[in-house]
């Protein structure tokens, strides 16, 4: 294989995993400030949660994240793992290929007592060329993929079919943010022509009851939460995963 094209399927290989990995490997906790940025999260372990200002230990979290892949040319790719990004992503995905919609879920305990958070966020990719000669040329647009989910805040969620509702912050929550909020994740391609568009959304993380989770967990029955409006609206706990967040549930008041 040539040099030049060793160096397009490295530079493919690091943007996939930018997207659907963890941003900041080998991180031990998360701060109140660290919850915010999606940059910094860490997924599917239990790490103690603590105070951004003096680094004291106030609680424990767990989170999760699902996402839909886009490529402002292919389009649409999908949930890793379908029919459309086994298609697109045999061996891997096309340079440029990243997150445009995402949805998190945050379970958190401070001091006995237990929430589910949850997040949606879409965003919006293109592509740009340079075309024309040197001096009467100009930058145009060769490519775009958008977000599907609707940029919304939710009112209720459901856990194993369960509706848990209103969210416990709701005077709080303010509108999503757009694409100039502090913690929005911008994104560049490394061979520097593919931007994030001047669109897309960011919620407040959505606070609720944790009470049905504790309860399953706890009894290590498989938890499915759905979040209607955002994609992917599904996140599914089970096995080794589920395993982990007991860690966290059995440490919860009963009530």
């Amino acid at each position: 294989m040539k040099p030049f094209r060793l160096i397009l399927l490295a530079i493919g290989m690091v943007n996939l995993g930018l997207s659907a990995q963890p941003a900041v490997a080998g991180r031990n906790q998360l701060s109140d400030e660290d919850i915010l940025n999606p940059g910094r999260l860490v997924f599917n372990r239990v790490v103690p949660l603590v105070d951004s200002f003096d680094g004291a230990p106030v609680g424990t979290i767990f989170v999760t994240k699902r996402s839909v892949l886009g490529h402002p040319k292919v389009g649409i790719i999908g949930e890793v793992g379908s029919d459309t990004h086994r298609r697109h992503c045999l061996f891997f995905c096309p340079v440029g290929t990243s997150d445009i919609d995402a949805s998190y879920v945050y379970v958190i305990q401070k001091k006995g007592e237990c929430t589910i958070g949850v997040r949606g966020i879409g965003w919006a990719e293109k592509e740009e060329k340079f075309q024309g000669s040197l001096f009467t040329g100009s930058t145009v647009e060769t490519g775009r993929v958008r977000y599907t989910s609707q940029a919304t805040n939710i009112l209720q969620i459901a856990v194993n079919g369960v509706t848990v509702e209103p969210p416990l912050n709701r005077d709080q929550l303010t509108g999503p943010h757009g694409t100039n909020y502090k913690y929005f994740p911008r994104k560049r391609d490394y061979i520097g022509n593919q931007t994030t568009a001047d669109q897309g959304f960011i919620t407040d993380i959505h606070y609720f009851s944790a009470k049905e989770l504790v309860q399953a967990a706890n009894q290590g029955q498989p938890i499915t939460i759905d979040l209607p409006a955002w994609k992917p609206g599904r996140h599914h706990i089970a096995g080794k995963e589920l395993k982990e967040l007991a860690k966290l549930t059995s440490t919860c008041d009963a009530d």
